[in-house]
Protein backbone atom coordinates (compact mmCIF):
# COMPACT_ATOMS: atom_id res chain seq x y z
CA UNK A 1 0.00 0.00 0.00
CA UNK A 2 2.85 2.37 0.82
CA UNK A 3 4.49 1.73 -2.57
CA UNK A 4 1.16 2.24 -4.32
CA UNK A 5 0.66 5.53 -2.46
CA UNK A 6 4.04 6.87 -3.55
CA UNK A 7 3.44 5.69 -7.11
CA UNK A 8 0.10 7.51 -7.19
CA UNK A 9 1.67 10.68 -5.81
CA UNK A 10 4.41 10.72 -8.43
CA UNK A 11 1.91 10.03 -11.21
CA UNK A 12 -0.18 12.99 -10.08
CA UNK A 13 2.80 15.32 -9.66
CA UNK A 14 4.49 14.53 -12.95
CA UNK A 15 1.52 13.95 -15.25
CA UNK A 16 -0.72 16.72 -13.98
CA UNK A 17 2.21 19.11 -14.01
CA UNK A 18 2.46 18.53 -17.76
CA UNK A 19 -1.27 18.79 -18.47
CA UNK A 20 -1.31 22.60 -18.12
CA UNK A 21 0.93 22.90 -21.16
CA UNK A 22 -1.14 20.29 -23.01
CA UNK A 23 -4.35 22.17 -22.21
CA UNK A 24 -2.81 25.43 -23.46
CA UNK A 25 -1.86 23.75 -26.76
CA UNK A 26 -5.30 22.15 -27.13
CA UNK A 27 -7.36 25.29 -26.52
CA UNK A 28 -5.37 27.33 -29.04
CA UNK A 29 -7.41 25.59 -31.75
CA UNK A 30 -10.25 23.94 -29.84
CA UNK A 31 -13.16 25.50 -27.92
CA UNK A 32 -12.04 24.93 -24.30
CA UNK A 33 -15.17 23.52 -22.68
CA UNK A 34 -16.06 21.17 -25.53
CA UNK A 35 -12.41 20.09 -25.80
CA UNK A 36 -12.27 19.14 -22.11
CA UNK A 37 -15.75 17.63 -22.12
CA UNK A 38 -15.10 15.37 -25.10
CA UNK A 39 -11.75 14.46 -23.60
CA UNK A 40 -13.47 13.20 -20.45
CA UNK A 41 -16.26 11.39 -22.30
CA UNK A 42 -13.77 9.61 -24.58
CA UNK A 43 -11.60 8.66 -21.60
CA UNK A 44 -14.68 7.30 -19.81
CA UNK A 45 -15.63 5.15 -22.81
CA UNK A 46 -12.12 3.70 -22.98
CA UNK A 47 -11.96 3.08 -19.23
CA UNK A 48 -15.49 1.63 -19.08
CA UNK A 49 -14.76 -0.75 -21.97
CA UNK A 50 -11.55 -1.93 -20.28
CA UNK A 51 -13.32 -2.49 -16.94
CA UNK A 52 -16.15 -4.42 -18.61
CA UNK A 53 -13.76 -6.66 -20.55
CA UNK A 54 -11.62 -7.27 -17.47
CA UNK A 55 -14.30 -7.78 -14.81
CA UNK A 56 -17.59 -8.33 -16.67
CA UNK A 57 -20.67 -6.19 -17.13
CA UNK A 58 -21.29 -5.97 -13.37
CA UNK A 59 -18.00 -4.12 -12.88
CA UNK A 60 -19.69 -0.75 -13.36
CA UNK A 61 -22.66 -1.43 -11.10
CA UNK A 62 -22.91 1.00 -8.18
CA UNK A 63 -25.63 2.13 -5.78
CA UNK A 64 -27.89 5.11 -6.43
CA UNK A 65 -26.25 7.01 -3.55
CA UNK A 66 -22.77 6.33 -4.95
CA UNK A 67 -23.89 7.49 -8.39
CA UNK A 68 -25.11 10.80 -6.97
CA UNK A 69 -21.88 11.28 -5.03
CA UNK A 70 -19.53 10.55 -7.94
CA UNK A 71 -21.62 12.75 -10.24
CA UNK A 72 -21.29 15.66 -7.81
CA UNK A 73 -17.55 15.06 -7.56
CA UNK A 74 -17.26 14.93 -11.34
CA UNK A 75 -19.22 18.15 -11.66
CA UNK A 76 -17.08 19.99 -9.11
CA UNK A 77 -13.63 18.67 -10.02
CA UNK A 78 -13.88 18.10 -13.76
CA UNK A 79 -16.78 20.29 -14.80
CA UNK A 80 -16.12 23.31 -12.62
CA UNK A 81 -12.40 23.21 -11.81
CA UNK A 82 -10.95 21.75 -14.99
CA UNK A 83 -13.36 23.66 -17.19
CA UNK A 84 -12.35 26.97 -15.62
CA UNK A 85 -8.66 26.14 -16.06
CA UNK A 86 -9.14 25.33 -19.75
CA UNK A 87 -11.11 28.53 -20.34
CA UNK A 88 -8.55 30.60 -18.43
CA UNK A 89 -5.62 29.24 -20.44
CA UNK A 90 -6.95 30.97 -23.55
CA UNK A 91 -6.19 34.30 -21.88
CA UNK A 92 -3.51 33.59 -19.25
CA UNK A 93 -0.13 31.82 -19.55
CA UNK A 94 -0.28 28.13 -18.61
CA UNK A 95 2.56 28.57 -16.11
CA UNK A 96 0.65 31.24 -14.20
CA UNK A 97 -2.51 29.13 -14.16
CA UNK A 98 -0.49 26.16 -12.87
CA UNK A 99 0.90 28.30 -10.06
CA UNK A 100 -2.61 29.43 -9.12
CA UNK A 101 -3.68 25.79 -8.93
CA UNK A 102 -0.79 25.14 -6.54
CA UNK A 103 -2.90 26.94 -3.92
CA UNK A 104 -4.92 23.72 -3.57
CA UNK A 105 -3.15 22.51 -0.37
CA UNK A 106 -3.86 25.87 1.27
CA UNK A 107 -7.61 25.62 0.64
CA UNK A 108 -7.72 22.04 1.91
CA UNK A 109 -5.67 22.98 4.99
CA UNK A 110 -8.11 25.79 5.78
CA UNK A 111 -11.11 23.48 5.34
CA UNK A 112 -9.57 20.82 7.57
CA UNK A 113 -8.85 23.41 10.26
CA UNK A 114 -12.43 24.73 10.08
CA UNK A 115 -13.76 21.19 10.50
CA UNK A 116 -11.71 20.68 13.66
CA UNK A 117 -8.92 18.62 12.12
CA UNK A 118 -5.78 20.25 13.47
CA UNK A 119 -3.00 20.30 10.85
CA UNK A 120 0.39 18.84 11.74
CA UNK A 121 3.57 20.88 11.95
CA UNK A 122 4.97 18.98 8.99
CA UNK A 123 1.84 19.79 6.97
CA UNK A 124 2.06 23.49 7.86
CA UNK A 125 5.75 23.55 6.96
CA UNK A 126 5.06 21.93 3.59
CA UNK A 127 2.35 24.48 2.75
CA UNK A 128 4.58 27.36 3.87
CA UNK A 129 7.43 26.18 1.64
CA UNK A 130 5.03 25.81 -1.28
CA UNK A 131 3.65 29.32 -0.80
CA UNK A 132 7.16 30.74 -0.60
CA UNK A 133 7.98 29.10 -3.92
CA UNK A 134 4.84 30.52 -5.52
CA UNK A 135 5.68 34.00 -4.19
CA UNK A 136 9.15 33.82 -5.73
CA UNK A 137 7.80 32.68 -9.10
CA UNK A 138 5.11 35.37 -9.10
CA UNK A 139 7.49 38.22 -8.25
CA UNK A 140 6.57 41.64 -9.72
CA UNK A 141 7.41 41.95 -13.40
CA UNK A 142 7.38 38.20 -14.02
CA UNK A 143 3.79 37.99 -15.29
CA UNK A 144 3.09 38.96 -18.88
CA UNK A 145 -0.25 38.61 -20.72
CA UNK A 146 -0.54 36.49 -23.83
CA UNK A 147 -0.30 38.28 -27.15
CA UNK A 148 -3.45 40.26 -27.84
CA UNK A 149 -4.74 39.95 -24.26
CA UNK A 150 -4.92 42.94 -21.92
CA UNK A 151 -3.74 42.76 -18.33
CA UNK A 152 -7.27 43.27 -17.00
CA UNK A 153 -8.60 40.34 -19.04
CA UNK A 154 -5.72 38.13 -17.90
CA UNK A 155 -6.31 39.00 -14.23
CA UNK A 156 -10.02 38.24 -14.58
CA UNK A 157 -9.37 34.80 -16.01
CA UNK A 158 -6.73 34.10 -13.37
CA UNK A 159 -9.45 34.82 -10.83
CA UNK A 160 -11.75 32.36 -12.65
CA UNK A 161 -9.01 29.72 -12.41
CA UNK A 162 -8.70 30.47 -8.69
CA UNK A 163 -12.44 29.93 -8.20
CA UNK A 164 -12.16 26.64 -10.09
CA UNK A 165 -9.28 25.64 -7.83
CA UNK A 166 -11.48 26.34 -4.82
CA UNK A 167 -14.14 24.07 -6.31
CA UNK A 168 -11.55 21.30 -6.73
CA UNK A 169 -10.50 21.75 -3.09
CA UNK A 170 -14.12 21.49 -1.90
CA UNK A 171 -14.63 18.30 -3.93
CA UNK A 172 -11.38 16.75 -2.70
CA UNK A 173 -12.20 17.65 0.90
CA UNK A 174 -15.71 16.21 0.74
CA UNK A 175 -14.89 13.04 -1.23
CA UNK A 176 -13.72 10.93 1.77
CA UNK A 177 -16.88 11.83 3.67
CA UNK A 178 -19.26 10.27 1.13
CA UNK A 179 -19.98 6.75 -0.03
CA UNK A 180 -17.93 6.11 -3.15
CA UNK A 181 -17.31 2.98 -5.28
CA UNK A 182 -14.63 0.73 -3.82
CA UNK A 183 -12.68 0.79 -7.09
CA UNK A 184 -11.00 4.10 -7.93
CA UNK A 185 -11.33 3.17 -11.61
CA UNK A 186 -15.10 2.82 -11.35
CA UNK A 187 -15.31 6.12 -9.47
CA UNK A 188 -13.17 7.72 -12.15
CA UNK A 189 -15.42 6.34 -14.91
CA UNK A 190 -18.57 7.95 -13.53
CA UNK A 191 -16.86 11.23 -12.67
CA UNK A 192 -15.48 11.47 -16.19
CA UNK A 193 -18.95 10.87 -17.63
CA UNK A 194 -20.56 13.51 -15.37
CA UNK A 195 -17.87 16.14 -15.86
CA UNK A 196 -17.68 15.51 -19.59
CA UNK A 197 -21.38 15.93 -20.33
CA UNK A 198 -21.61 19.00 -18.09
CA UNK A 199 -18.77 20.71 -19.96
CA UNK A 200 -20.09 19.83 -23.41
CA UNK A 201 -23.55 21.09 -22.43
CA UNK A 202 -22.24 24.38 -21.02
CA UNK A 203 -19.88 24.84 -23.96
CA UNK A 204 -22.69 24.34 -26.45
CA UNK A 205 -25.00 26.71 -24.59
CA UNK A 206 -22.32 29.42 -24.49
CA UNK A 207 -21.71 29.32 -28.24
CA UNK A 208 -18.93 26.78 -28.66
CA UNK A 209 -19.25 24.49 -31.68
CA UNK A 210 -18.38 20.83 -32.13
CA UNK A 211 -17.21 21.63 -35.68
CA UNK A 212 -14.50 23.95 -34.31
CA UNK A 213 -13.28 21.12 -32.10
CA UNK A 214 -13.24 18.63 -34.99
CA UNK A 215 -11.37 21.02 -37.30
CA UNK A 216 -8.45 21.65 -34.92
CA UNK A 217 -4.83 21.25 -36.03
CA UNK A 218 -2.42 18.36 -35.29
CA UNK A 219 -0.80 19.97 -32.23
CA UNK A 220 -4.19 20.46 -30.57
CA UNK A 221 -5.24 16.89 -31.37
CA UNK A 222 -2.05 15.31 -30.03
CA UNK A 223 -2.51 17.36 -26.84
CA UNK A 224 -6.15 16.26 -26.61
CA UNK A 225 -5.15 12.58 -26.98
CA UNK A 226 -2.51 12.97 -24.26
CA UNK A 227 -5.04 14.63 -21.97
CA UNK A 228 -7.65 11.95 -22.62
CA UNK A 229 -5.46 8.90 -22.04
CA UNK A 230 -2.72 10.03 -19.66
CA UNK A 231 -4.19 13.06 -17.93
CA UNK A 232 -7.71 11.68 -17.49
CA UNK A 233 -7.41 7.91 -17.06
CA UNK A 234 -3.97 7.42 -15.48
CA UNK A 235 -3.51 10.56 -13.36
CA UNK A 236 -7.13 11.02 -12.27
CA UNK A 237 -7.40 7.38 -11.18
CA UNK A 238 -4.13 7.79 -9.25
CA UNK A 239 -5.51 10.93 -7.55
CA UNK A 240 -8.48 9.01 -6.15
CA UNK A 241 -6.47 5.84 -5.57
Amino acid sequence: MRKQLWLNLWLVYIIWGSTYLAIALAVKDMPPLIAMGTRFIFAALVLGTWLTIKNGARALRITRNQFINVSVMGGLLLGGANGSVAAAERYAPSGIVALIISMLPVWILIMRAMSGDRPTKVGLLGVAIGLAGVAILLKPGSIHPLQGVTSNVMVWWCFVALLGNLGWAIGSFLAPKFSMPASSYVATFYQLIAGGFILVAIGTMTGERISDWADAGPAAWWSWIYLAFIGSIVAYSAYFG
